[in-house]
């Protein structure tokens, strides 16, 4: 990612987001509210763990950090002084399944899915394999009964149509108690212009929270830019989670 769109997602979207959140999720710390962090990052620039850090949301020892590679993970765990780095690809089917590392460490305060910096295929289908990692960590966070919980999602959206029906599919298969099937009966299919995907991902992340039993603390704040000289956009929204049933 550019340095001055990561800038402007710190300043503009995520670092407001989780000063919203801290209030509710560290009502009684608001000097010092050491939030748990599980961040995707491309182990170069992790200025977002720096940021957070400052803005004391979480210290160091808190963190979890994803990177693409090994060598990327070490600059994770030197530079930036992560204590827990892992390495891997988010596109395969092991991350987040039950031999995932980032498990052990559940539930997280912060996720901060910046698919991005993962360098992300240019292929059709990356985007329904995002959303079905979406959904497993809202199932993860709520075996883990985590009642409050920030949602930073970012990816790129480039020109390959998004097939609604694969999504809902897989959806499907993740059973929930007196929970209906994914209802996306407003898009579609196949959806392939730009703000209608961009509409699409923000309807499905409220209804995968109603699934889980959550919902959106006030609005599902996002961001958009297009990336260099390219048809391809920046996107990125955050939002903050809690338990309906509180």
């Amino acid at each position: 990612m550019m340095t001055a769109l990561k800038e402007q997602l710190i300043d503009d979207l995520w670092l407001p987001q989780l000063k919203e959140a801290k209030k509710l999720i560290c009502p009684r710390r608001r000097k010092n509210a050491q939030m748990s962090l599980l961040t995707l990052t491309d182990g170069i620039d992790m200025r977002e763990i720096f940021r957070f850090e400052e803005e004391k949301l979480i210290e160091k020892q808190d963190v979890v950090a994803w990177v693409k590679t090994m060598n990327k993970r070490w600059r994770a765990e030197v530079v930036a002084s992560v204590r827990y780095a892992y390495d891997g690809s988010v596109y395969d089917d092991s991350f987040l399944d039950s031999s995932c590392l980032v498990r052990n460490h559940l539930p997280y305060d912060i996720i901060n899915l910046d698919f991005h910096s993962q360098e992300p295929p240019n292929e059709q289908g990356r985007l329904e394999k995002e959303t079905k990692k979406i959904e497993t960590i809202f199932s993860l966070q709520k075996q883990f009964t985590c009642n409050r919980f920030v949602l930073i999602y970012t990816t790129v959206i480039d020109s390959f149509a998004l097939n609604m029906n694969t999504i809902i599919q897989v959806s499907n298969t993740m059973h929930v108690n007196n929970w209906s099937g994914l209802n996306l009966d407003g898009f579609t299919n196949p959806v392939s212009d730009f703000e209608q995907k961009k509409e699409f991902l923000e309807t499905f992340i409220n209804k995968i929270s109603e699934k889980y039993g959550y919902k959106c603390e006030g609005e599902i704040k996002h961001l958009s830019n297009r990336i260099g000289a390219g048809s391809e956009n920046l996107f990125s929204l955050a939002v903050i989670m809690v338990n309906r049933n509180e």
